[in-house]
């Protein structure tokens, strides 16, 4: 009978070695994406906006629009990067994004209306306000699932 114990032990052992290094050879495959390079990658999308927008002739309170988005969504991605791979992380935050553009949309356009030039450092504490609520959304969403998946 101790004979049996022994010989299970080993092929469970045995068997979670084959496991660990199954996932070592996935992980190994797998490219890396640095925060830096997400930060450079946001940063390179709001100066082609920006050029985009100076090209057609918009007011620059649009670079302010642009910088509160960049300010407003970089933490909340930068932050969640464990969530990367999840579809429901970009499916949510696709959703956040649309509704701000709609709500930019909205500010820029009909409340301020008649302003020609707005200077992007003052949206900087609405947009770091937005931020902080974004990162909070996104912590619900994922404390929600993870309380689901103990179930």
């Amino acid at each position: 009978m101790p004979e049996r114990r022994y010989n299970c032990v080993v092929i469970q052992i045995q068997s979670f070695e084959v496991v660990k290094q199954v996932r070592v050879k996935k992980a190994k495959k797998q490219t890396v994406v640095s925060d830096d390079t997400v930060s450079w990658i946001g940063v390179a999308l709001a100066l082609a906006a920006a050029i985009l927008f100076d090209r057609y002739g918009m007011p620059q309170k649009w670079h302010a629009a642009i910088m509160w988005t960049v300010v407003a969504f970089g933490p909340p991605t930068v932050t969640r990067r464990k969530r990367w791979g999840s579809p429901s992380f970009w499916g949510l935050w696709t959703l956040f994004l649309a509704l701000h553009l709609l709500i930019m949309g909205v500010v820029f356009y009909y409340l301020l209306a008649k302003v020609r030039v707005l200077g992007t450092l003052y949206v900087v504490p609405f947009a770091t306000v937005e931020a902080f609520v974004l990162l909070v959304l996104f912590s619900r969403k994922q404390a929600r699932r993870s309380v689901q998946s103990t179930r």
